[in-house]
Formats: C-alpha cells, structure tokens, sequence
C-alpha cells in the first residue's frame, strides 16, 4: 500500500518569476511528505533552464519540445509513487496548510477522485469555485466576501478548475492519466468525468486558497491566440466523441 504522501507536478513553460514563486510558497508550506516534479516543455528562457539545472531535491525534465500539457503532466506522474496528486500550473501559488486539509478530506471521503479549491488572482478576485452539472463556474470575477457567503460548505462539481487538482494516484493509474489528444483545454473536465465513470465524485473545499495568477493565458500575440483557439477546438473535439453531448463550456456566474 503506497504510504500518505504527495507528487506535485508543474508543467513549466518560459514563467521564471511565477515558476520560483510557486516553488517557493511549496517549500514554506507542504509539510507532509511530498516530491516535486517539474516537466518544462521546451522553455527558449535560458535563465529559466539555467533555474532548472541548479534545483536541488527536485525532479526536473526538459522536454526538448513543446509535448502539450497533458503529456507533460503524466509524465511528471509517472516519476512518482506517492499516493496523492497535486497537478499545478506554473502560475499558481499554494497557501498554508493546503496540505493537511487536502489530504485529510480525501482520507475521509473514499469516494472523492478529484479536489479543487477556491481559486483566486492577484487582485483578490475569484475564478473559480467549482463548476456544478448545469455546467455554471461559480463565484467567476466574485469578491471573497461573495464566496465565502455563498460557497462555505464543501460540494460535490462536475469539475474543478485544472490549474490546481488534488487527486488519487490509484485513480489517475486506472484512468490512464490526462488525455494526451488534448494538449491544452478541457483535461480537466474529462479526468473529472472518466473519475466519475469509475464511481468517484469530485469535490470543492472552500476553506483552502490557491492563487492563480493567470499568466499562461494572458498573451497579446495573435499567432499565440490562434493556436490556443485551435488547441481548444481540438480539445473540444475529442471530448464530444468520448461524452456525446457535453457542452465542453461553462457559464459564468
């Protein structure tokens, strides 16, 4: 049986600043035991492969190209043996005591697969809490104080959002990992659904904050604009052939 433990996977790409500041907020505050694995896919950034190289006690890959997220992320996964998953972007930031409280709850509810949290930017604004079967992200450009009215209890989602994921190795094995036909998009609506298909639930906690900076979609080249949007269609695309009739998108509230 594989010990209480936790991988943490980072798909990297070009975000130094973000990538040191997440590392760091990990080192202040996982206290349970834990590795961490950073999959860069073909940074141009040499100071950020130079970082990479000088990481001490972490597992790195470099990829030598661009493989898409989602094979990035199982090949992080793969390195590991823990018997949790954090999945993280490398715009986020995790916040005392994520840990405990991840793990703790999945203890105590055998049948959840998936975790997410209440997810926040850096001008303390909501994105996300959680999307419900009517297919509505709550708490969308939301103050706090409107969640924490709002959103208090923990509450079982369609999905949650896939720039933090807290999961069940044993779960992600027998699901096969992320999607590799998607490289970007929508992995994280159907981990969620083929989760649920093995007879787990995911779950949104409120009482844990996780920043997310939003960096890796912010761009203002239009090449870059185009080739997510068509990364989306893609992805959006293999999910209707697996779950026919799935919007794929969620209204905003």
């Amino acid at each position: 049986m594989k010990e209480i433990g936790i991988d943490i996977v980072i798909v990297s790409y070009e975000l130094l600043d973000e990538l040191k500041e997440l590392i760091q907020s990990i080192l202040n505050y996982t206290k349970i035991e834990h590795n961490i694995f950073i999959v860069d896919n073909a940074s141009k950034n040499k100071e950020l492969i130079h970082y990479l190289n000088r990481l001490e006690n972490i597992n790195v890959i470099l990829n030598s190209e661009n493989v898409g997220y989602s094979k990035a992320i199982n090949q992080g996964v793969n390195l590991g043996t823990n018997k949790y998953l954090l999945i993280l972007n490398n715009d986020t930031r995790v916040t005392e005591a994520y840990d405990k409280a991840s793990v703790s709850f999945m203890e105590n509810h055998k049948s959840c697969g998936v975790l997410g949290y209440k997810l926040v930017d850096k001008s303390g604004k909501c994105k996300g809490c959680g999307v419900t079967f009517n297919n509505i992200l709550r708490g969308w450009n939301k103050s706090l104080d409107y969640v924490d009215a709002k959103y208090s209890k923990p509450e079982k989602m369609k999905y949650v959002g896939g720039s933090a994921i807290f999961t069940r190795r044993d779960v992600f094995e027998e699901i096969g990992g992320f999607c590799e036909e998607m490289r970007f998009y929508c992995e994280d609506l159907k981990y969620s659904l083929d989760s649920a298909e093995l007879g787990f639930s995911t779950w949104y906690i409120p009482q844990i904050i996780l920043h997310h900076h939003e960096k890796t979609l912010n761009t203002s080249k239009d090449a870059t604009r185009i080739k997510r949007a068509e990364y989306f269609t893609e992805s959006l695309r293999v999910l209707k052939r697996n779950y026919p009739g799935e919007p794929g998108i969620a209204r905003m509230e």
